[in-house]
């Protein structure tokens, strides 16, 4: 289950960075916006997934406590799991108040910091895993 989990995590990291670059252009018309919400929907869902099989994982017998950098894997995960939660929750709130023809404000207006929160810490925490020290 570890190995589907790290496989699915390197998959999600395209969907992910794919929807921040898209991001600015979302503003700027609907095709643009259905590609973003598109791409974020594919990054929320393969997310899920990777998570599912991180939490559903067994333990190994015998392995002790977590050290190094799996430790700071799972703190990350800390960071970037809140953060996946809230950035389509922060997303919807921005496109109703960008269809209506304002602008972002409140929660939408936080939609790119959530998102680049939690892109952020998810690359890091896969980064500190590939980086093994």
């Amino acid at each position: 289950m570890l190995k589907i989990h790290q496989r699915l995590g390197l998959a999600t990291a395209v969907p992910m960075l794919a929807g921040l670059l898209t991001g600015p252009s979302a503003k700027n018309s609907s095709a643009n916006r259905n590609l973003h919400v598109g791409l974020g929907t594919a990054a929320a869902a393969m997310y899920l997934a990777t998570a599912y099989f991180a939490v559903r994982a067994p333990n190994i017998p015998g392995a002790g406590p977590k050290k190094g950098a799996t430790r700071i894997h799972r703190a990350l995960a800390f960071v970037h799991y809140p953060a996946m939660i809230l950035t389509p929750i922060a997303g919807f709130a921005a496109k109703r108040q960008l269809e209506r023809g304002q602008d972002a404000h409140s929660l939408g207006a936080q939609h790119a910091t959530i998102a680049t929160t939690a892109a952020v810490s998810f690359l890091l925490a896969m980064g500190v895993m590939v980086i093994n020290f």
